[in-house]
């Protein structure tokens, strides 16, 4: 008589678990009404020995109750089975299982034994029925996720976004040093070679693959970095709020890496758009001008895919509950004050992009005075 379905572990269940009553096999169909009419949803579970074997509702009601003769019946005559899932299933099992039209109500079960009960009125009460900013956007830090409406903020603050700027400074550099090296290695003059894909006086025809070998290194260092974890874990984050589902980890690590609003579309978009114009002017060969016009047709479906391989990665536990915790500050942000408004200046700055660029501003400051003696002996000698 029970159907259970065995999903991954992960627990949120027993936050929205309630302890409703039971009914033995032996009690009686009137004793079973009386149960529904008191219970917390539609049915109420039947156990025996502390383990579930069936459920009696409305629907099981209907013909004993309506047939005098049948009110003294025991439940286990017309009992009907019951969908049991493990206290350390994920939410999301839950979720799909109460869309189903002919499942009333899920029993919970810890090592076989009867828990308690979810129903559609639980996990409604969990769904972010609370008013929801208009547009959330966000930026992924290198150690937390930041998000915002432009009005309300939470999760990290205006260091960890000067900290981005800063972060991606430095994984170009690695990227150019690591080209550089490549280049110095299968070069003649592996000295001048160094110097010239660092940017030197040799100008930009022999350095054109070393640039290239560039991007392609940054674009592994950057997937390889907790920035691309904690992006993920912002887009999962946006789009729970959006669709208006709970904010738990299970739910989040289930939505898409890719979000049509990402700066990822509009990077790729811009870069197509440079390369069609650096063709048109001649500082391309012509042929690029087809890669560039296809990427300008596609660009969404690129920024997608560039989404996916390069600026996003499956977070783990700790980046989603980064985000989950940037999305819930703002949403109660918007509870406490939904009328607060800000100036143009005010929702540019909560935006975050300033704060990332003067963070980069800053790191590229930092390494020019760092390092130049070192070009300077370069130079010299």
């Amino acid at each position: 008589m029970i159907a259970v379905h065995e999903p991954e572990p992960g627990t949120e269940l027993a936050a929205l678990m309630v302890q409703a009553a039971t009914l033995r096999p032996e009690d009686t169909a009137a004793a079973a009404a009386l149960a529904v009419r008191r219970a917390p949803g539609t049915a109420v579970p039947v156990v025996a020995g502390g383990v579930p074997v069936g459920l009696v509702g409305e629907r099981q009601l209907v013909g004993p109750l309506t047939q005098r003769r049948n009110a003294t019946a025991p439940v286990r005559e017309f009992m009907d089975k019951v969908t049991a899932l493990p206290l350390t299933a994920p939410l999301a099992d839950a979720v799909a299982l109460l869309q189903r039209p002919e499942i009333e109500l899920l029993v919970i079960t810890e090592d076989g034994r009867y828990r308690g009960v979810v129903g559609r009125a639980q996990l409604l009460a969990e769904t972010s029925l609370h008013r929801a900013p208009p547009r959330l956007g966000g930026l992924a830090t290198p150690i937390g996720v930041y998000l915002t409406d432009g009005v309300h903020r939470g999760g990290r603050g205006d260091l960890s976004l000067l900290l981005t700027g800063a972060c991606i400074v430095v994984l170009w550099l690695v990227a150019q040093a690591l080209a550089a090296l490549v280049a110095a290695l299968a070069a003649a003059d592996p000295a001048a070679a160094w110097w010239s894909a660092l940017g030197g006086p040799l100008g930009p025809a022999q350095v054109a693959w070393p640039a290239w070998l560039a991007l392609a290194f940054f674009a592994v260092l950057l997937r390889l970095s907790p920035l691309a974890s904690y992006h993920a874990a912002e887009h999962q984050a946006v789009h729970l709020v959006e669709h208006g589902l709970p904010l738990h980890a299970n739910l989040a690590q289930q939505m898409p890496r890719v979000h049509i609003r990402c700066g990822t579309n509009l990077v790729v978009r811009l870069t197509a758009l440079g390369t069609l114009l650096l063709a048109l002017v001649g500082q391309l060969p012509w042929w690029a001008l087809i890669p560039a016009g296809i990427a300008l047709w596609q660009w969404r479906r690129l920024g997608g895919w560039a989404q996916l391989w390069v600026t996003t990665r499956a977070p783990q536990a700790a980046h989603s509950e980064s985000g989950l915790a940037a999305a819930r500050l703002v949403l109660a942000s918007l509870e406490r004050d939904p009328g607060r408004t800000a100036s143009g200046l005010r929702r540019l700055w909560n935006r975050g992009l300033l704060q990332i660029m003067l963070g980069a501003g800053a790191a590229w400051g930092l390494v020019a005075v760092l390092t130049q003696p070192l070009w300077g002996a370069i130079i010299g000698g």
